[in-house]
């Protein structure tokens, strides 16, 4: 078995950035998540606690799936996993729960756990669009 190639500087400057991105958002995460009793309580309806609950789990996912994405790249860096490998292994999923945004939790959800879905999709959205450049890079 042949290791992938030496990484280009531009590997080794974007991941590592992202690892920290990631790290900082599961520990500005864990931080909110935290609080969710209190939280909670500020929703008044069982739509609204319906919801903030259902963009934890969002948010969850899309960290979930980065970092099992962002891991296998590290592996990929490192030459310990060829490219085409580690993108068929360990795809970046949730695509369509990752990638949604719900206009409706702008108008009801309280700003800090909105901050927490953009920002998280955000970042999703970046290593989606290097998932995708990696995969057309292999054909």
């Amino acid at each position: 078995m042949q290791f992938a190639q030496r990484p280009d500087v531009h590997s080794c400057l974007v991941f590592p950035r992202l690892f920290e991105e990631a790290a900082e958002l599961i520990v500005s995460t864990e931080f909110y998540f935290s609080r969710r009793a209190e939280i909670l309580d500020q929703l008044t309806d069982y739509h609204s606690r319906r919801l903030f609950t259902n963009e934890m789990h969002r948010i969850t996912t899309r960290i979930a799936c980065m970092l099992n994405w962002l891991s296998a790249q590290r592996a990929v860096l490192s030459g310990q996993m060829e490219l085409e490998d580690a993108l068929r292994q360990y795809p970046l999923d949730g695509e369509s729960l990752c990638r949604a945004k719900n206009r409706r939790a702008e108008d009801i959800l309280p700003s800090e756990m909105k901050e927490l879905l953009e920002y998280s999709r955000l970042l999703y959205e970046r290593i989606y669009r290097l998932d995708r450049q990696a995969a057309a890079n292999l054909n």
